[in-house]
């Protein structure tokens, strides 16, 4: 991999990785012409025999952070410890607890050298300009301000069945790490010392929508009400599966003779209405109760301040919602966009909740 030096609006110099000086700073010679180097400053505290070991290093993006957001990470269904999050700005600092810790630095220092030698970065960095002293810090290539970085153990994922990082952006996201620069409020996660990640339903894989509706859509589209409507198209993809799923069922049971005809035709009719399957949704396949009552109590306040009736149930809240927003939003005053706005934000997180937990859909 290639790092560049602007000179002018036309020319510019490469540089690769050469090595850690003996201070630790990352030497970069440039390509044709060994003996001009530069010298990357580096402000991490030395330890004595850096292990380098096989890892994968990822960058995430959020600017709402503290320097203490220092996470040991484990894949949460087989407790494995895989590695660690923290963000970019705890390379170049040492006010935090683990600027000494000498596990950290070890992985501190694996992720400064696939900074700087891995292919896959280059369209995450900055292009400085060129110094006649050759002397550059971090934040000349990086964006310290924004940047979080995930180091895996290349090792430990060898231990975590079929790992695909893919598989854990939905979760990741929900923990306030984007995979693109995004000006959203949300602050990255705060937890003790470790978290937890979670993968995306093996009965959700086969269909792309949901994942990129979050790496890439809804990061960048603000707007309340569209917003709303591309989360709700997660929620009609799921409904879908549970009606294919119970329509099986139901056929099965006729076939073996199990149910009259009148009987198949009734659980038919009940399994085509939209709001019953939104309803089956929530009750039968959201186990975090707390997440449901904050959403319906949101949903409701909308509903009441539209003079519609509030309901009992959270499918049957967040369905009226939707019905509120596609027939009749012109109608919804713009003092109630606050609602919206913290209805979306639970909403997103109780689609995230059914895309990581929901099973048996096939």
């Amino acid at each position: 991999m290639s790092i560049t030096c602007k000179i002018n609006e036309v020319e510019s110099i490469q540089y690769r990785f050469k090595e850690f000086d003996l201070e630790g700073n990352i030497i970069l010679n440039e390509l044709g012409n060994e003996e001009n180097e530069i010298e990357v400053k580096n402000p991490l505290n030395l330890i004595d025999g850096v292990n380098v070991f096989p890892c994968e290093t990822f960058i995430f993006y959020n600017k709402n952070f503290s320097e203490s957001n220092i996470y040991q990470v484990y894949e949460k269904e087989e407790r494995i410890r895989v590695g660690w999050i923290f963000p970019l700005q705890a390379l170049i600092s040492k006010e935090h607890k683990y600027a000494e810790n000498v596990y950290f630095l070890n992985y501190a220092y694996m992720a400064l050298f696939n900074f700087f030698v891995k292919e896959g970065n280059t369209d995450k960095s900055l292009t400085p300009n060129f110094r006649e002293d050759g002397i550059y810090t971090i934040e000349d290539f990086y964006d310290v301000e924004n940047i979080q970085v995930l180091i895996l153990s290349s090792m430990s994922l060898n231990k975590v069945s079929e790992f695909c990082i893919e598989d854990y952006y939905l979760d990741l996201y929900r923990k306030g790490y984007y995979l693109k620069k995004y000006d959203g409020e949300k602050e990255v996660v705060q937890a003790d010392e470790t978290i937890k990640i979670s993968k995306i339903s093996a009965d959700m894989k086969s269909d792309p929508y949901p994942v990129h509706l979050f790496t890439d859509v809804l990061i960048a589209e603000t707007h309340l009400l569209v917003r709303f409507h591309l989360l709700y198209q997660v929620i009609e993809l799921i409904i879908d599966k549970i009606f294919n799923k119970e329509l099986k069922s139901i056929l099965v049971g006729l076939g073996a003779g199990e149910k009259k005809l009148s009987q198949i035709k009734d659980e038919f009719n009940e399994l085509s209405k939209e709001n019953n399957r939104i309803k089956k949704l929530f009750t039968e396949h959201i186990s975090n109760n707390s997440l449901k009552s904050s959403l319906k109590d949101e949903c409701n306040k909308l509903l009441l301040s539209n003079g519609r009736d509030g309901k009992g149930d959270s499918g049957l809240s967040l369905y009226g919602v939707r019905n509120l927003i596609v027939h009749d939003y012109r109608s919804i005053s713009p003092t109630d966009y606050e609602l919206i706005k913290e209805i979306n934000y639970l909403f997103e997180e109780v689609v995230i909740d059914i895309l990581i937990s929901i099973k048996n859909l096939d």
